[in-house]
C-alpha cells in the first residue's frame, strides 16, 4: 500500500513536469509539445550541427531566431552555447575565417 502511494507521487510529479515543460515551449518558443517531438524525430534525436545525441542526459535546446522568434532546429548545450555566444552570422564567418587562418600557418 505504502508503495503504491510512492508510485502514485511519482506519477503526479511527471504530470506536472511535462505539463510544466509543455507550457514553457509554448510561452518561450510558441511550439506545443507534440511539435518539439516531430522535430526531434525529423532531425534524428541528434544536435542539428553537431549530429551527436544528447549525452548529459538533457533535452536538445530549442534553437530560435531572436529577432523573428522562428524556432530553426534543436541543438546539444555545446552548439547551442557556441551560436549564442557568437550572436551574429558576421560573427561565425569570423571565427571561422580565424580558424582558416591558423590551420593554414600551422
Amino acid at each position: 500500500m505504502e508503495n503504491d502511494v510512492e508510485i502514485r507521487l511519482a506519477q503526479q510529479r511527471c504530470e506536472r513536469y511535462e505539463k510544466g515543460r509543455a507550457k514553457h515551449l509554448e510561452r518561450t518558443y510558441g511550439i506545443t509539445l507534440e511539435q518539439y517531438d516531430e522535430l526531434l524525430e525529423s532531425q534524428g534525436g541528434v544536435c542539428a550541427i553537431c549530429r551527436e545525441m544528447c549525452v548529459s542526459g538533457r533535452r536538445l535546446c530549442v534553437d530560435h531566431d531572436h529577432d523573428t522568434g522562428k524556432v530553426r532546429g534543436l541543438l546539444c548545450g555545446r552548439c547551442n552555447f557556441g551560436i549564442g555566444s557568437l550572436r551574429t552570422i558576421k560573427n561565425l564567418a569570423m571565427s571561422i575565417a580565424y580558424l582558416e587562418n591558423y590551420k593554414e600557418s600551422a
